[in-house]
């Protein structure tokens, strides 16, 4: 098990795994790359704060916090969901 913070070309990641993830909620809206990517560039944006499991050297979930004290829902691809505990622990 490893979990690390984020690191470039985890954009890419980040989408794959909230689309695939949260596709079955109602009034799902999938997110893009472009649409991450603007958020990133943000100037309250810390890469310290984002947190990703990696499972045979692939991204397989995470979760953030922010600055203001938000915790992120922990995200997982789908039968990775056993990542979302530890995902939570390192996040607090």
């Amino acid at each position: 098990m490893t979990i690390r913070t984020f690191t470039t070309g985890d954009d890419a990641a980040q989408v794959s795994i909230y689309n695939e993830a949260a596709a079955d909620l109602p009034k799902f809206k999938p997110v893009t790359l472009d649409e991450l990517r603007r958020r990133l560039r943000g100037p309250d944006f810390d890469p310290t704060t984002r947190f990703f499991a990696i499972e045979g050297g692939r991204p397989v979930g995470y979760a953030a916090f922010h600055l203001n004290g938000r915790v992120s829902f922990p995200w997982c691809r789908k039968g990775r969901e056993e990542w979302a505990e530890p995902l939570l622990e390192a996040v607090l």
